[in-house]
C-alpha cells in the first residue's frame, strides 16, 4: 500500500456527527469495533471494492492520538490509487490552531435533521497535486474522522451535488455504526474482507518491517 501524503492544509473545525446510519442496537447490536469494521462501514456507504485494507498502529502518524484506524486503496482508472482513511477515538477529535479552513477552502453543509456536520475539501489538480476531502463527526463520547485523497477527489465541485466520495465521506463520517463500537453487520462484513485484500500492517505492501505496537486483528 503506497503511503498517503500528508494533509497539506490545517483542518480547524471540530464537527457534531449523529445518526446517518441509525442506531447501532437496531442492527444487531453494538459491539466493540475494529479496523476491519471501520473499513466496512466505509465501504458499504462507497459501494466500490478496495483493493487493500490496512490497521493503522497506535503510533501511525496518521492516527492523530485516535484509538482505532485504518486505511483504504481504491484503483483509479488513471494515476495512484485514491486512499481513505478512518480513524476513531474518544473525546473530542483534535483540531488544529489557526483560521477556520472554510475561509480559504471549499466547504459544504451536509447537516441531516439531527447531526451539524461539514464536509471541507480542496480540488486536485491533474498536474500538480491530489484532491483532498475530510470530515469530521462527534457524538456524546467519540469521533471520527474520514480522509480521503487521491485522483478519485473531484477535480471540480459542485457544491449543489456532492460526488460519489464525498457522500461516501459525509456518510461515514455521521454513521454511529462507525467508530469505537459498530454494528453486527459491520463486524461481519469487515471480518469478511479477503486475505488478498487485507495487509496485516499499513505499509507492509510497500515492504516496511511490522511495528513493535503491531496489533493482531485477525
Amino acid at each position: 500500500m503506497r503511503r498517503t501524503p500528508a494533509l497539506l492544509v490545517a483542518l480547524a473545525v471540530p464537527l457534531v456527527g449523529s445518526a446517518c446510519g441509525g442506531d447501532p442496537t437496531a442492527v444487531g447490536g453494538s459491539t466493540a469495533a475494529s479496523p476491519q469494521a471501520l473499513a466496512a462501514a466505509f465501504i458499504e456507504h462507497y459501494g466500490h471494492d478496495p483493493v487493500a485494507v490496512a490497521p493503522l498502529t497506535p503510533t501511525d502518524w496518521q492516527m492523530n492520538g485516535a484509538e482505532l484506524g485504518v486505511e483504504m486503496a481504491f484503483r483509479a482508472e488513471d494515476g495512484d490509487n485514491t486512499h481513505v482513511r478512518v480513524t476513531s477515538g474518544r473525546g473530542t477529535a483534535p483540531r488544529d490552531e489557526g483560521e477556520d479552513p472554510c475561509h480559504y477552502l471549499e466547504c459544504d453543509d451536509v447537516s441531516t435533521d439531527d447531526t451539524r456536520a461539514t464536509l471541507i475539501w480542496e480540488p486536485g489538480d491533474p498536474e500538480e497535486d491530489p484532491g483532498v476531502i475530510v470530515a469530521r463527526g462527534q457524538r456524546s463520547d467519540q469521533y471520527l474522522v474520514v480522509y480521503a485523497n487521491g485522483p478519485l477527489v473531484t477535480q471540480k465541485h459542485d457544491t449543489r451535488e456532492l460526488t460519489e466520495l464525498g457522500e461516501a465521506v459525509a456518510a461515514t463520517a455521521t454513521d454511529t455504526g462507525a467508530g469505537l463500537t459498530t454494528t453486527r453487520a459491520y463486524a461481519e462484513a469487515g471480518n469478511a474482507i479477503p486475505d488478498g485484500v487485507w495487509l496485516d500492517w499499513y505499509g507492509q505492501g510497500n515492504g516496511s518491517p511490522k511495528p513493535e505496537d503491531y496489533v493482531e486483528w485477525r
